[in-house]
Formats: structure tokens, sequence, C-alpha cells
């Protein structure tokens, strides 16, 4: 998983997560790890793709064993055909794409809130 933002100075970061089965004695546990926390220049899909996948090899991770990828709405992110998800398929094409949930119930809770008069609530979920 992977998402990009910019800071209070300006700069665009992206966040790298990854998810894994780790086993905890008899069961299998769900984690979820930040992997790295990245300054970047550019928010093109070759420019985030590149971090990605240089991301994966800095830390020893073989993309060849990646099973899904999440992403925000942005199409350099989720586009089948020039966004990032698309350069990792093309790396590995078993790899299975997937819109973030938390993006998603974000977007629910704004459009919820954009039309109501309580100016805090929409303040709230606006910013």
């Amino acid at each position: 998983m992977m998402d990009e933002t910019s800071d209070v100075s300006h700069k665009e970061q992206v966040a790298i997560y990854v998810r894994y089965l780790r086993e905890d004695g008899v069961d299998c546990v769900i984690t979820e790890s930040l992997l790295a926390l990245v300054d970047t220049a550019a928010t093109t899909r070759e420019a985030l793709a590149s971090l990605l996948l240089n991301t994966l090899v800095k830390h020893q991770l073989d993309v060849q064993h990646v099973v899904g990828q999440g992403y925000d709405g942005g199409s350099n992110m989720r586009g089948a055909a020039k966004g990032v998800q698309a350069r990792v398929k093309q790396v590995n094409p078993m790899t299975v794409f997937a819109h973030c949930f938390a993006h998603n119930l974000n977007r629910v809770l704004v459009n919820a809130v954009c039309d109501t008069t309580m100016s805090d609530v929409r303040n709230f979920f606006g910013i």
C-alpha cells in the first residue's frame, strides 16, 4: 500500500506500508507495518512506481512475492493502463489491485456532510 501527501512545508511525502501474514505459534496473524516514509519531488506514475519498486529492493522484498496492491483514487496510482498499479503488474502480473478502503470511507463521509448546514461537521471532514 502506498499513499502520498504534502507535509506542512509543502514537501511531498510517500508512505509505503506492507501487509503480511506472520506466524504466531499455531495461528497466522495479519500484520501491517510502515516500511518507509520517503520524500519525493515528483508524483508522476513513473516516479512513484520507481520509488515503490526501489523501496522494495532496498528492504530486500521481492516484488514477485507481492499478491496485492492498494492505493488511493488518483489516476497516477490506480490507472489501469498508466498508473502505478499497471507498472507493478508489468513486473508481476499476479498482483491484484484494490482501491484503499479508508479512502473510500473518507469520500463517503465527505460527500455525506458537504451539503450540510452544520459548518463544523463539514469543515472537520473537508479539512
